[in-house]
């Protein structure tokens, strides 16, 4: 299958509750998964509920496009419930982007299983990840096994990331093991590196030894465990200091006993680190520990060892997959057990290569070959024969159970009924076609090629939307780039931003991050001005939100997603997306370097006309 044919056949909407900027394995994961994705020639999209001001679509480092749904989240970031609450977000966004497939993540992701129902509705394949082992019989585990049973049992593919989360996946789910793909996580070598300049402990008992720990402070993570375990280790070994990183509501336990234990001066609580932080934060120690109770993967480990530093872990769930026993010091997940394990690796401390280290690590694990088995995934799915008719679905739920197999049978029903029912009151042709960013995968070249034709009319939209004061000084600018011959899309982009925002940023409001005007009516400025003061926005307003992309230019970044988002969530005219049928609907918000779709916007209000006539 040569590149063309991959970027016609997967338009991938990934869709989960966790996404940046909240922090953790699973974000990170489906951020680097898509940018190897994006490189690989397919379109990725990235679908989840607002966080704090980031609202409406962003792009990130490489062109991938960001939708933060006005979704409330109720509990540890997974939003409240809803079955068909969103659907037609879902199917505005599907139909914008050209959606072939849907990639749902994380088993308590109320979005991703809502998704994948909703999903099989509008006729798209649909593939699950599971990043997270669970048990069977306390309350909250039989439900979520029962609801994960009767949605994976109509998706096409399942995926885990090791071999222990595939046993727990199967079994919780009743999945024929032959059905379910083993993939683990990665990491990108290059963003861990060991510090060259770092002098390393030669005497582990006299000689001062950093350990750290870097996770979200909750039970799970065993904080619990690690209030039992740092007292003592301070105890025994007086030239060990201890830095801990990560927030949650275990915080105010670690605070306790380190008030308790006058430990103040040998373990400092450093709060949240950022992703992009991670590296910097691991380098200033020496021994990384990680003391979870439960673990399908734990990329920070994998992270840890690119780093440099000696590993100790509990060996629980799919950590012992993760690194050879040379790499790692595994532990019972109890205090003695982990205790004796950080001693174990205090010893190792004078005899570590951190650099060897690196280099090993940096050949096992590559987020492309992650990439590039789940494309083969995405390949066998879209070639599957499955009968995917109603009734067929109807029969797989009901093998989930009598009363899980009836609730989500009429789940389905009820969806199916909702897709028909919206493809009669706003017909797909109706809704605008976003363009596709033009990526240095297949297909790079011919999509600048396009963008570099449609630049006179893009001249034109940005100065008639420009403040007349600046408009002579904008007309030079792309005069000057249009004369260059050689010039890609992007830096045309650039050119174009770099005329227009010093006189638009002072009308903007202060923390509105997008680089994006609106068109000819008010209440596009006031879409805008909303998504950047989050303030809750409903279903309308922001599938009115969905009427136009343009491709903002993109200042260069250092691959994270912090350095790369520059865009925007200006709002077009109601009127247009549906079909002319809003008096004086006129439709387009602009974004800078952007376009919209002009010719399907004139004919969407001569049909809009025609109807009242």
């Amino acid at each position: 299958m040569d590149c063309k044919q991959v970027q016609r056949q997967h338009r991938v909407i990934m869709v989960s509750d966790f996404f940046y900027p909240n922090f953790g394995g699973v974000e990170n994961h489906i951020y680097q998964l898509s940018q190897c994705l994006i490189n690989l020639g397919l379109k990725v999209v990235v679908v989840t509920h607002a966080y704090g001001n980031c609202t409406g679509v962003r792009y990130l480092t490489n062109g991938l496009k960001v939708y933060y749904l006005p979704r409330l989240p109720f509990y540890q970031q997974a939003t409240i419930p809803t079955l068909l609450g969103w659907a037609r977000l879902l199917r505005a966004i599907c139909v914008r982007e050209g959606a072939t497939l849907l990639h749902g993540h994380q088993a308590f992701s109320t979005m991703a299983l809502e998704a994948c129902i909703n999903a099989r509705s509008l006729g798209l394949k649909v593939v699950f990840t599971d990043h997270s082992l669970f048990g069977f019989a306390d309350p909250g585990s039989i439900v979520l096994n029962k609801v994960l049973k009767a949605v994976l049992s109509d998706v096409h593919a399942v995926i885990c990331v090791s071999h222990t989360s595939k046993e727990n996946t199967v079994l919780r789910a009743c999945l024929p093991p032959s059905t379910v793909s083993v993939i683990p996580n990665a990491v990108d070598a290059s963003q861990f590196q060991p510090d060259p300049g770092a002098t390393w402990p030669s005497d582990p008992i006299h000689d001062d030894i950093v350990l750290v720990v870097l996770c979200r402070l909750v039970y799970r993570k065993g904080v619990d465990l690690l209030s039992l375990v740092l007292p003592e280790v301070c105890n025994r070994h007086p030239n060990v200091r201890v830095i801990v990183g990560g927030d949650g509501p275990k915080r105010q336990l670690l605070e306790k006993v380190i008030s308790d234990y006058g430990l103040q001066d040998r373990v400092v609580l450093e709060g949240p680190v950022p992703h992009e932080r991670a590296r910097d934060f691991m380098v200033r120690g020496h021994v990384f520990v990680n003391a979870s109770l439960t673990e399908a993967f734990c990329m920070a480990l994998v992270e840890a060892a690119a780093a440099g530093l000696v590993v100790v872990s509990t060996a629980v769930g799919g950590v012992p997959e993760v690194l050879p026993p040379d790499m790692i010091e595994l532990a019972e997940p109890s205090a003695e057990g982990l205790l004796e394990a950080i001693e174990h690796a205090l010893l190792r401390v004078p005899h570590q290569r951190p650099a060897e280290q690196h280099e090993r690590v940096r050949q096992m694990y590559d987020w492309n070959d992650v990439a590039r088995r789940t494309l083969h995934v995405y390949n066998n799915v879209a070639a599957s024969r499955r009968d995917d008719s109603l009734p067929a679905r109807l029969h797989r739920y009901a093998a989930a159970g009598r009363w899980v197999g009836a609730i989500f049978g009429a789940v389905a029903v009820l969806s199916h009924m909702l897709m028909a029912f919206l493809d009669w009151w706003h017909p797909r042709h109706l809704i605008d076609i976003a363009p596709d960013w033009p990526n240095r995968g297949c297909g790079a070249v011919d999509t600048e090629i396009k963008m570099l034709s449609e630049q006179p009319r893009k001249t034109n939209d940005v100065v008639r939307h420009t403040p007349r004061r600046t408009r002579a000084g904008v007309r030079r600018t792309v005069a000057h780039a249009s004369e260059q011959s050689d010039m890609s899309g992007a830096a045309f982009t650039s050119a174009m931003t770099a005329a227009v925002m010093p006189a638009l940023t002072p009308e903007m409001p202060a923390r509105n991050e997008a680089i994006a005007t609106s068109g000819k009516r008010s209440n596009f400025v006031h879409m805008a001005e909303m998504c950047a003061d989050s303030r809750a926005c409903n279903d309308d307003e922001f599938v009115a939100g969905l009427g136009c992309d343009g491709y903002p230019g993109m200042p260069a970044g250092d691959g994270t997603p912090a350095a790369g988002q520059v865009a925007a969530a200006a709002a077009p005219d109601r009127g247009y997306l549906d079909g002319g049928r809003s008096a004086g609907g006129s439709g387009g918000a602009l974004a800078i370097g952007g376009t919209t779709r002009r010719s399907e916007q004139r004919k969407g209000k001569e049909r809009g006309k025609e109807a009242r006539g």
